[in-house]
């Protein structure tokens, strides 16, 4: 619905635009530049290119604002997760343009409610003043309350201020939360000086590890280690990023030429602690995007416990460069099994259960004047296994299993010995119970919001019991009713169980879940049925010649569920790793 209503809305916002620079015509090269960015945008939308969609509408709103093109990298911004950028373009866009339509405003404003659910908020608290925070390679600007919003989900807080430590975190924040970050700054008593000067003589900004810290030409002290040195010049001018080794108590030199960066690559890597590396030079955690060369580089995303990534992309001036991973886990690691180590496992859950109904002849039996209830019951199971690092794990199961259903207004007919059958009506009450025992398998995935999924087989070891009443015609016209019998027949069958559940850890090693579970029953040997060797009393009748309808019989032969039975329902469990 949204990506419809965005095609509906950029068809509108290129008649805007047009109608803007008309209002205001002088030619200029930068407005029509807008002009064709702007088309190139809703061509890329519409192809879901939404990354280079999103460079072409903020290119032309840079070069010539409009509301079109700010709402709609808006929007975009929200597709892909980004929804505190997103936030601050659409807060932005009525201050900027305060002639918008009552319509327009409300359309931000059903914009704002739907990002904000999305949106968590992180309180940078610094010792020194002035500090420099940057979340995820965004240099952001603190408030007086020191809340900056955040994306729900994981991203990496730095704080850094000229002559101290820089600082460096990882926090998780989820929507609608707040959570608070101490960045303490020590002085920096212990580095080396650093030295930096533009090749060609210009003036200008230069960044340290993602971080303005001045101008060319600049000298300062620096912590000892690795760094990454970066020169931002105006418009595409700018030098790649490069490396420098500090030494203590010495003075390094560097001198960088700036030149057109006409492309861009951002790396989004999975999780967001990784490290991430372009063309051999390592950039820091989490997300980068900066001004590269054209043409090809190698990207490589490595972090502890995970499987390295690499790739080879190439860059092309006018698209937006984009590198994705989410790496995988890697359970040779000795981070991954110290984290992930294996455990025993015991659980216990219960589920309430469903069914169309129990089928076999008993159902086919049930005429126009019969009624049915559906089936339903409940298990409760509980389990003991082992669970590797990997989140594999196996179980032995035990448990209960408890069904009911009704019918009334069965056709059937009761067969005296040596006599004609005699039909009537019968009333039956199934009750399926007995205990389950089998074994499982089962993988668990995620840390925070743990998903399980499990497949296991058995052999449920049941009886099927059926309190049967009725009212029956004999041959003569004389009506008798017989009363409740209630005999119990094997069921012992083989079963299938399938579930899946999402959970939340209640305490250290205990989780709570709640899920969907299917139960199939498969009878072994015959069905359950009334027959020849399920013998009872007819009882008495109005006649007292018991040729009409005294003495002993059976019912007639009727299976009372079919082979194959079918349960699914809600379940819920708690789950304990020890």
């Amino acid at each position: 619905m949204i990506r419809a209503s965005l095609r509906a809305f950029v068809s509108f916002a290129l008649l805007a635009i047009a109608v803007e620079a008309r209002a205001d015509d002088d030619g200029s090269a930068a407005r029509e530049e807008a002009r064709v960015r702007f088309t190139r945008g809703i061509e890329l939308y519409t192809k879901k290119q939404l990354d280079a969609a999103l460079a072409e509408f903020l290119r032309s709103r840079e070069l010539f604002p409009t509301r079109a093109a700010a709402f709609n990298a808006a929007r975009i911004y929200r597709e892909l997760a980004r929804y505190e950028e997103a936030q601050e373009l659409l807060e932005a866009i009525p201050g900027q343009f305060p002639s918008l339509s009552q319509a327009d405003k409300d359309e931000i404003d059903r914009y704002l409610a739907d990002v904000r659910a999305h949106i968590g908020y992180v309180v940078v608290a610094v010792s020194e003043p002035n500090a420099t925070v940057v979340i995820d390679e965004r240099e952001r600007l603190v408030p007086s309350d020191g809340r900056l919003a955040v994306s729900a989900g994981t991203h990496i807080v730095r704080a850094h201020k000229d002559g101290f430590s820089p600082f460096e975190t990882r926090v998780d924040v989820a929507a609608q939360t707040l959570v608070k970050v101490e960045a303490k700054l020590g002085a920096l008593t212990r580095g080396g000086r650093l030295a930096i000067v533009e090749g060609h003589g210009h003036t200008v900004a230069i960044l340290l590890d993602g971080i303005e810290i001045g101008k060319t030409p600049w000298e300062g002290t620096v912590a000892v280690g690795t760094h990454v040195v970066t020169l931002r010049g105006a418009g595409d001018e700018g030098s790649p990023p490069t490396p420098v080794s500090i030494q203590l108590n010495q003075l390094t030199r560097l001198a960088l030429a700036t030149e057109p960066l006409a492309c861009k690559l951002r790396v989004e890597p999975t999780p967001r602690s990784a490290r991430v590396a372009v063309d051999g030079v390592e950039l820091g955690h989490g997300i980068w995007e900066g001004p590269l060369r054209c043409g090809g580089h190698l990207v490589e995303i490595g972090a502890e416990g995970f499987v390295a990534h690499t790739t080879s992309l190439t860059l092309t001036e006018g698209i937006a460069g984009l590198s994705r991973a989410s790496l995988e886990r890697d359970p040779t690691s000795e981070a991954f099994r110290t984290k992930n180590p294996p455990h025993i496992t015991v659980e216990g859950s219960a589920t309430g259960l469903l069914s169309p109904g129990f089928g076999g002849e008993l159902a086919n039996a049930c005429g126009d004047r019969c009624s049915s209830s559906p089936g339903f019951g409940t298990s409760v199971t509980a389990r003991a296994g082992y669970r590797l690092g990997l989140g594999l794990g196996a179980t032995f199961d035990a448990g209960m299993l408890y069904a009911l259903q009704s019918r009334e207004g069965v056709t059937t007919e009761t067969r005296p010995y040596g006599l004609p059958a005699h039909p009537g009506l019968s009333n039956d009450a199934l009750r399926l119970s007995g205990p389950m025992f089998g074994l499982s398998l089962s993988y668990v995935r995620g840390e925070r919001l743990p998903i399980l999924a499990r497949v296991g087989a058995g052999a449920f070891l049941g009886s099927l019991r059926d309190a049967r009443s009725g009212t029956f015609v004999a041959p003569s016209g004389a009506q008798y009713t017989l009363q409740e019998a209630a005999p119990s027949f094997s069921a012992n069958s083989l079963y299938l169980d399938a579930e899946m559940r999402a959970g939340f850890h209640l305490f250290r090693g205990g989780t709570f879940e709640v899920g969907l579970r299917a139960l199939i029953l498969t009878s072994i040997g015959s069905a359950p049925r009334w027959g020849d060797q399920t013998e009872r009393s007819l009882g008495a009748c109005p006649n007292p010649d018991p040729n009409v309808c005294a003495g002993r019989g059976v019912y007639a032969p009727m299976n009372l569920v079919s082979g194959v039975l079918a349960l699914f329902g809600p379940t819920v469990g708690v789950r304990g790793e020890l």
